[in-house]
């Protein structure tokens, strides 16, 4: 996904993922998990009951499968994240396990 906008990249990744014969790896730091799936939650709290066509702000959230035994399963993580993680450089890296640690 290297320079692709925030946005471009997102909508590819959730394209892909509906797609049946498309996998992906996401190399995080230090190991690998594999996208799965993803969600789209309105920002605003008035906004949960809305139609999807009337709603302006989205948070977009993306599920990973896990594949070590000493973690869940599954991660929910913020999209915002995992693009500022990809976009890392050496020696910089966001562990998306633990992202209060920060960069």
């Amino acid at each position: 996904m290297e320079g692709l906008d925030s946005e471009t990249a997102m909508n590819e990744l959730m394209t892909g993922l509906k797609n049946e014969k498309k996998g992906y790896i996401y190399h995080c730091y230090n190991h690998y998990m594999c996208p799965i799936g993803f969600e789209n939650t309105p920002q605003l709290p008035f906004d949960a009951y809305k139609k999807k066509e009337e709603i302006e702000l989205f948070r977009n959230w993306i599920i990973i499968g896990e594949i070590s035994k000493m973690y869940p399963v599954f991660h929910t993580i913020n999209w915002d994240d995992i693009y500022q993680d990809i976009n890392c450089q050496f020696p910089e890296f966001v562990n998306i396990r633990k992202k209060g640690t920060g960069i």
